[in-house]
């Protein structure tokens, strides 16, 4: 027996990490806009480049960032201090698990939440569907042209869930709504059939009729987990005419096929199921051609049977390759052009890092990635109490690209001006 004391530890512990990564050197990628990490020959990875803004030699619970150099990027690195600062919750606190299921039990308990208000609104879509939205009633007045957030929490979750982001997000002077589907959270479901995760039509027309209300306020849009599936869709499908300032997905699962088929731990998955099971059994009376009669083989189906069959019937989709390549979420990755933050964890156990789409933040100079050591799925909680430190860290997102608008309209607007005075002295 023996024991080692907390210096020599720390020592032992630097000299191990020093010689792991001794045959890993810095230099800079041949257009100047990455640093590249490369492992030397010799090593058991070869040939292997990784494009962040991640040091391995000091590594830290700082968030790792990837991204494509550029105007919009720097901006936000330079006012978002948070970005480059520790994510260090409490020891408990730094296991993927306990953040998934603490982020669960607390969220939506009455207790913790009894001061949380809203006012609910149903709209009816063109289709005859209702959708529901709840609108955040907090202690700070708000103006007409005050920011306007849509909050898309996860599936199946309630207001409550994201009560905290919403106080939060009042507080620093935004108005807070939530979005909630056709058929949840006690929303009445009046259509024989059910929309797709990847089909952001009613959506698009809550952002229509959010713009209506307040023409003259920005709108931002922050998503939870399978949540996000509705707010990449849209990004994709609308592109420049999203009508947003900026959005922020957490936890999002960007392959949803794949997430679906193999990516989900089992523990999860069994939960995810029983929820779905449970959610098309009260929706028999509405779908009842398409369910009534197998309802013993839906109690027995999987996650992944019940997205892609029971959606491809009802839609009339020839196979089931069409269907995911009409509703998976970066179906329309090349035309997002509204900047998005992606928020998401090394440790994530149902929106796991191998569905993570790196090349996306390597290519698109409007999209960043922020990837923590720890912090689960829709968890990032460095305390118990208030908003968690992804939920802080999307309104310094939401600010800085209310600045860097501002910026960006002021500037082309003095290129108009200059325009428009050379064109005059021309003539």
């Amino acid at each position: 027996m023996f024991t080692i004391g907390r210096t020599n530890f720390k020592s032992i512990t630097t000299c191990l990490m020093q010689q792991v990564f001794t045959n890993v050197y810095r230099q800079r990628s041949p257009d100047g806009k990455w640093n590249i990490f490369r492992l030397r020959s010799g090593d058991h990875v070869k040939n292997e480049d990784f494009y962040d803004r991640y040091d391995p030699v000091s590594r830290s619970t700082t968030p790792t960032l990837f991204y494509r150099n550029s105007t919009l990027s720097r901006f936000v690195i330079k006012t978002c201090p948070r970005l480059e600062r520790p994510f260090s919750p409490p020891c408990w606190l730094r296991n993927g698990h306990v953040q998934t299921i603490l982020t669960y039990l607390l969220a939506g308990r009455p207790l913790a939440h009894s001061s949380a208000q809203f006012n609910r609104q149903f709209l009816q879509m063109k289709d005859g569907g209702i959708v529901s939205i709840d609108w955040y009633i907090g202690s700070r007045s708000l103006q007409e042209s005050s920011s306007v957030v849509i909050v898309i929490p996860g599936l199946f979750a309630d207001s409550l869930s994201v009560s905290k982001y919403c106080k939060t997000a009042n507080k620093r002077g935004y108005r807070p709504l939530v979005f909630h589907r056709r058929g949840t959270t006690g929303c009445p479901f009046t259509t024989p059939f059910i929309k797709p995760a990847g089909d952001p039509t009613d959506f698009r027309q809550l952002t229509t009729f959010v713009q209506y209300l307040y023409p003259d306020a920005k709108l931002f849009a922050i998503s939870y987990g399978l949540g996000s599936n509705i707010l990449l869709s849209y990004l994709g499908e609308y592109g420049s005419s999203s009508r947003m300032t900026a959005t922020v997905a957490i936890s999002a699962a960007f392959d949803s096929q794949q997430l679906y088929s193999i990516g989900i731990s089992r523990p999860y998955k069994w939960l995810i199921e029983i929820k779905l099971k449970l959610w098309l059994l009260r929706l028999v009376p509405a779908l009842g051609k398409h369910i009534s009669k197998k309802r013993s083989a839906w109690l027995k189906t999987n996650l992944y049977n019940a997205e892609h069959k029971l959606m491809k019937d009802m839609h009339k989709y020839s196979s089931v390759e069409e269907y995911w390549e009409n509703n998976n979420p970066l179906r329309d990755a090349d035309d997002i052009s509204t900047p998005l933050l992606c928020i998401n964890s090394s440790d994530d156990p149902i929106s796991s890092e191998k569905n993570i789409a790196y090349d996306l933040f390597s290519v698109y100079p409007n999209l960043i990635l922020a990837l923590t050591d720890t912090g689960g799925h829709c968890g990032f909680m460095d305390k118990l109490a208030g908003a968690s430190w992804a939920d802080e860290l999307s309104l310094d997102y939401f600010s800085a690209m209310s600045k860097f608008s501002k910026i960006e309209n002021k500037r082309k607007a003095n290129t108009c001006i200059v325009r428009n005075n050379y064109y005059y002295h021309q003539k």
